[in-house]
Parts: structure tokens; C-alpha cells; sequence
């Protein structure tokens, strides 16, 4: 039995024509299934446990990026298979996923292509795509021997896992991430800053480091976002997840296609 989470955007008017279409190529397909409809406060874990025990297993995620994240936050561990309807102009998870959007998603969900993907976890929360460290006094240690500090300036720090790193530098955008090759990337960027303007300048190339498992530690708390949620860390550590997401995915994947 499928149960689809809904995004609590979606009963906003200008998703009601996409909504319908959406749900009547889910009738044509014959995968309909229990809706539940968020709110933006809601822990998707309890309620995908709840449905597991009445003999669900596959949960989609209808909505945005965001929403795609904070379910993930909680619940990519579980052991159930996870689907993607993106809702909306732009999702560069369902871009990587080779998720086409809005209503021919339902193709892609109804083929049922399965792939274990990577999952990483941070400070008590799993992330599925990136995350982003704003520009700050850092020490960086990963795998337990090895240590990066900024040493004159500050570092950002963009970890990857399903999404690409989206730097200055040319060179680290062109590195591919795959989630499914058991680590993650870390993506190093010294920075200073120019007094007059108050603005910080990339000075250097970003390093590129995978990793297992990584510790970064502040001189003072710095800027974090993981999946699209923000949050204020003195300390964070994150290592690749034991367990794998089990995600439907289209043939235009970015990743494991070889």
C-alpha cells in the first residue's frame, strides 16, 4: 500500500489544478493510497511507523526540496522505500533523482526503479543532499587523523552527498558526488575578509576531501544548513549513516548509471 505525505503548501490554490492531475495519473496507474497531510511542524517518523504497522510500506514525499528534507530528517532510515513527487517549478533533489516534475512523476513512481542510496547523519538528524557552513573561524577533523584549520582568515565548508557542491571554483563543480559510493565529499573554501566592504573573498581553489566521518568545531557558533533547514552549531559531527535510503528513482538519475 502506498501512503503519500503531502507538503501543507499544497492546498494552496495555485497547486490545485497540478494536485488534480497529479491524483488522477495516480488512479490511471491504479497506485493511489492513503494521503496524510502535513503541517509544517510535523515529525513524519511517528506517523510512518504508525502506517508500517498496518502493513504500508512505500511512502511518498509530494511537495519541494524542503519538505523532501525535513521528512529525510527524521525518517531516512527506516525500513521502508521512499518516493518523490516534486510539486512546483524547480527541485534539484528531483533532478538528481532523474525525477521529472509535477504530475509525470507518477511514471517514475508507478515504474518502481529502486536504488539504496547513501545517508549521512549530523548532530542527531540524517541528511540526504548537502550541507552548507557559512564562512567561519573552523577546525576541520575527518577520519579521526586528519585536521584542517582556517589558519588567517575563515573556511566555509559544504558537505555533499546526493546534490553537488555549487562553489566559485569551477574545478570542485566539476567533482562528481555519488550517493552511493560509501563516503561523503567535503568541500573546503578558505575565505578573508576585506575590511573596507566587510565582504569575504574566496582566496583559494576548494579542497576536496571524502570522508567517513568528520568533526567541525567553531571559535564561535556558525551558520549551518542541512537539506534546507538552518540551524546554529558550536560543534558538529557527522559521519556516513550504517543504513541506506531505499528511494525510487528514473532512468535520467544522475548517478549509477554506469
Amino acid at each position: 500500500m502506498y501512503v503519500y505525505l503531502y507538503d501543507p503548501a499544497l492546498k494552496e490554490k495555485r497547486f490545485q489544478s497540478i494536485m488534480k492531475t497529479v491524483e488522477n495519473r495516480l488512479t490511471d496507474f491504479g497506485i493511489t493510497g492513503r494521503i496524510i497531510r502535513l503541517t509544517p511542524f510535523t515529525n513524519a517518523k511517528p506517523i510512518i511507523e504508525d502506517e508500517v504497522a498496518r502493513g504500508s510500506k512505500t511512502f511518498v514525499i509530494v511537495g519541494n526540496d524542503t519538505t523532501f528534507g525535513h521528512i529525510m530528517s527524521s525518517s531516512a532510515a527506516l525500513p521502508v522505500t521512499f518516493g518523490y513527487i516534486p510539486v512546483g517549478d524547480d527541485s534539484a533533489v528531483a533532478h538528481s533523482l532523474g525525477i521529472p516534475l509535477n504530475a509525470p512523476a507518477v511514471d517514475v513512481l508507478s515504474a518502481r526503479k529502486i536504488e539504496p542510496l547513501d545517508i549521512g547523519w549530523m548532530n542527531n538528524r540524517y541528511f540526504i543532499s548537502r550541507i552548507e557552513i557559512e564562512p567561519a573561524p573552523l577546525s576541520v577533523e575527518y577520519d579521526a587523523q586528519f585536521r584542517v584549520r582556517a589558519r588567517d582568515g575563515e573556511m566555509g565548508v559544504t558537505i555533499c552527498n546526493l546534490l553537488p557542491f555549487q562553489g566559485a571554483h569551477l574545478g570542485a563543480r566539476d567533482h562528481v558526488v555519488h550517493p552511493q559510493d560509501v563516503q561523503l565529499d567535503a568541500f573546503l573554501e578558505p575565505v578573508e575578509k576585506k575590511r573596507w566592504f566587510r565582504k569575504r573573498v574566496t582566496t583559494q581553489a576548494a579542497s576536496i576531501f571524502p570522508f567517513r566521518e568528520m568533526v567541525i568545531r567553531g571559535r564561535r557558533p556558525f551558520t549551518v544548513v542541512a537539506d534546507g533547514r538552518h540551524s546554529k552549531e558550536i560543534l558538529l559531527s557527522i559521519k556516513l549513516a550504517d543504513v541506506k535510503l531505499k528511494m525510487v528513482v528514473g532512468k535520467e538519475r544522475m548517478f549509477g548509471l554506469s
